[in-house]
C-alpha cells in the first residue's frame, strides 16, 4: 500500500508538475497559488453540511499540503523526520482549561522548544 505522501507525488508526476530535486522555497507566485487552493478547500470544509463533505475537504487540504511539500523537493523520508519533530513539540504543549470563558486552550509551557529542521532540510 502506498502512503498518502507517495500518492500525491504520483499525482504530480502524472500532471508533469515540477518537483524540485532538493528542498527549496517555492516562487512567491507558486506560494500564492497553493495558498489559494488550500483556502478554497478550507472554505469547503466550513460550508460542508455533512460528514462526507467534511472528510472530503480535509483530505483535499492534506493532499494539497503534501503535494506542495513534494513540489518544494521535500521527499517522504525528510517529511516524516520533520513530522516527528513537530509531533514531539506538540506533545510537549499543555492544556489550559479556562473555566471563566469555557475555552480550551493549548499553550507552550516554560522551556518549550520549537522544532528545528535545519539539519534535515539542508535549507535556510
Amino acid at each position: 500500500m502506498q502512503s498518502n505522501y507517495s500518492d500525491t507525488k504520483e499525482f504530480l508526476d502524472k500532471l508533469r508538475i515540477e518537483v524540485k530535486k532538493v528542498p527549496s522555497l517555492p516562487e512567491y507566485s507558486d506560494k500564492i497559488k497553493r495558498y489559494e487552493h488550500m483556502l478554497e478547500e478550507c472554505e469547503e470544509f466550513l460550508e460542508a453540511n455533512d460528514l462526507q463533505g467534511v472528510v472530503d475537504s480535509l483530505i483535499d487540504i492534506v493532499y494539497i499540503a503534501l503535494g506542495t511539500a513534494n513540489m518544494c523537493g521535500v521527499d517522504e523520508e525528510t517529511w516524516n523526520k520533520c513530522w516527528a519533530r513537530v509531533h514531539k513539540a506538540n506533545m510537549a504543549k499543555e492544556v489550559n482549561h479556562n473555566l471563566s470563558n469555557k475555552k480550551l486552550g493549548v499553550y507552550k509551557p516554560k522551556g518549550w522548544v520549537a522544532p528545528d529542521f535545519a539539519d534535515v532540510l539542508g535549507a535556510d
